[in-house]
């Protein structure tokens, strides 16, 4: 595998906290945004659109009262992206 292709393959996810986070997953659900908890407790969003274009999303955040405290785009190292794949082989042979 190529080191493009392999980019291409890791998992970028949006990360996302703010004062309120109740609100927060109540703005995200209102305008079709789907999230995961982190244990820490801050929000993960993994769709295209947010990690794409996290401006648009912090914007929507600000005009709805809710401004982030922090925002990030993170991507998934090697080991977590190579656990990933021994996993899903795993489950396709089962």
């Amino acid at each position: 595998m190529k080191v493009n292709q392999l980019e291409q393959s890791t998992q970028k996810s949006l990360i996302l906290d703010g004062r309120n986070r109740v609100a927060l997953m109540r703005i995200l659900t209102e305008h079709g945004y789907s999230y995961e908890e982190a244990a820490d407790g801050r929000l993960v969003l993994a769709e295209g659109r947010a990690i794409a274009q996290p401006e648009r999303l912090a914007e929507l955040l600000v005009r709805m009262g809710q401004p982030p405290t922090h925002l990030s785009v993170v991507t998934e190292d090697l080991e977590g992206y190579f656990l990933r794949m021994i996993r899903t082989e795993g489950r396709k042979q089962a």
